[in-house]
């Protein structure tokens, strides 16, 4: 079975020259094949076209270091996804504008809208200010109708 500890130790030190970088690495079985699901973030938002390079950049470097000792895989290489949870500073700076569900160290639960943040703390657009230290989890909350601030 693949190691996907080994396989992440070795992109991340490959891609030092990539606009984006190992999030997650997971390695199942699945049937006679591996499944290698790569999931990579970037500090601007990945379009499809940056994936799909990824994926060959990826595929490149692992068919080059034979680290992946299978006879056959299958490789899938995806951004980390709406519902990944924000637990580094630059995935708030990422959804600046957006409705956060904030979970706080406290006990506290919020939702709010980030307005800002930087590497040590977010604003609201009510200006409250936390720091990232008192959060115990944020997710992303989808919204399909946001109302602009013309129509509020």
């Amino acid at each position: 079975m693949v190691d996907a500890n080994v396989v992440r130790d070795y992109l991340d030190g490959a891609l030092t020259r990539e606009t984006f970088f190992i999030d997650s690495v997971q390695a199942q079985k699945a049937g006679k094949r591996t499944l290698l699901r790569i999931a990579i973030d970037s500090f601007e938002p990945l379009t499809l076209d940056e994936i799909a390079r990824a994926s060959r950049v990826i595929d490149g470097l692992l068919e080059d270091a034979d680290i992946v000792k299978e006879d056959s895989y299958t490789l899938e290489v995806t951004s980390r996804g709406v519902d990944a949870p924000l637990v580094k500073p630059h995935h708030f700076v990422l959804n600046i504008g957006r409705l956060v569900a904030i979970k706080l160290t406290s006990g506290i639960e919020k939702t709010i809208r980030i307005q800002n943040a930087n590497e040590d703390s977010l604003s609201s657009e009510d200006g409250d200010v936390i720091q990232y230290s008192s959060i115990e989890s944020a997710f992303v909350q989808i919204e399909f109708n946001r109302k602009s601030n013309d129509e509020d």
